[in-house]
This record gives structure tokens, sequence and C-alpha cells, in this order.
């Protein structure tokens, strides 16, 4: 993802605070003078917990041009875009949850792929573990192999189809901007016809 890098550097806090009722509010925040045109966010969770992207709320006022929520494998994804004057404070989401009985569970932020544009930040997580193996990575000798090899068997197609299902809103916002683009020349060039 791009951001722009006009926006003033400062720290911000990105919270998982853990409520009674099963559910965890994503808390970001940061000085009002502070905004935020976009967030990518990934949040790991215990496989003994059940959460589907209807369990995910986006609060009203953090993504007024479009978000786009992802549940797979244990992880949650959230991208969100916002107009340039949104203030980036308070509650940005509320995860409901279903625990199977279990009391270890736990919810981390993917501090590799988060991106908040040039934001400094500082990171709160729930019950992080301290070894964390992922279920979908295989281990041989401390060397992923399983993401390398899918990797080299994917064709070209595969990957640019992968990556335009996994960023549908850039895709879509790159559609309209041609469709738009389009729009305009057509309406142009009847009028240069007439002058002649």
């Amino acid at each position: 993802m791009f951001l722009s890098k006009n926006y003033l550097l400062a720290a911000t806090d990105i919270m998982l605070i853990e409520n009674e009722n099963n559910t965890v509010d994503l808390i970001v925040d940061s000085d009002t003078n502070v905004y935020l045109p976009a967030i990518d966010i990934k949040i790991h969770y215990s496989e003994n917990l059940e959460i589907t992207e209807d369990d995910i709320v986006i609060a009203e006022n953090m993504c007024q041009v479009g978000e786009d929520i992802k549940v797979n494998n244990n992880t949650i994804s959230i991208e969100c875009f916002n107009d340039d004057n949104t203030s980036a404070s308070g509650t940005f989401a509320t995860i409901n949850y279903v625990n199977n009985g279990f009391d270890d569970y736990y919810f981390y932020i993917d501090t590799e792929s988060l991106d908040i544009g040039n934001l400094e930040y500082a990171i709160s997580d729930i019950n992080k573990p301290v070894n964390i193996v992922r279920s979908e990575t295989i281990h041989d000798e401390g060397i992923s192999i399983a993401k390398a090899n899918q990797t080299e068997n994917k064709s070209f197609l595969d990957r640019v189809k992968n990556f335009l299902i996994e960023h549908q809103i850039y895709t879509l916002l790159i559609v309209a901007s041609i469709i738009g683009l389009a729009t305009v020349i057509v309406a142009i060039i009847p009028t240069r016809k007439k002058r002649h």
C-alpha cells in the first residue's frame, strides 16, 4: 500500500483491548492534529477462537472513503481509506469472537505488514505468544519452505489474480479512475471535431 508522506510524524498507539463480553476493541490513539489517510493492518488470533467477517465492526467515523475486511487462517485483515482530514483517535474497530472454552488465547498485530503511512507507532497486544509458529508454515531446520515453494510454483497470472483479489479496494479505485478519465476524453473529442 502506498500512502502520502506529507503527514506529521507523531507517536500513535495501536492497542488491542479485551472486554468482558467476548469482544476486543482495536484502538488507534494519537494526537488530534495527526491524520490517518489509510491503514492496512493484520491481526492474528489463536486457533481456539471463532471469528467471521461479520463479527468485525468498523467505527463509522474511521473509514469514510472505503474499507475491506477479510478473515482467513486465523488472521483478520483490515484495509481502510479516509479523506485527508480524518483524525486518528478512538475505537477503530470492535471484534466479536466465540471462545470455545479455552483460557489461553491471543490477539496480536502483525507489525511486519502494518502500514499507517509514516506515523511512528507503539503496539499493545493481548497475550502475544513468545514463540509463534503459524500453522500454515512448515519449518525445516528453522527455514520456512512452504511459502517459498508456493511462490515458486505459481504462474505470473496466478500471482496477478491473487494480488487483485487481495487488494480489491485498490483495483476498484483504479478502474473507477480509468472509467472517469475515458468519459472525460470521450466528451472532449466530439467538441474538437466540431471546431474543424
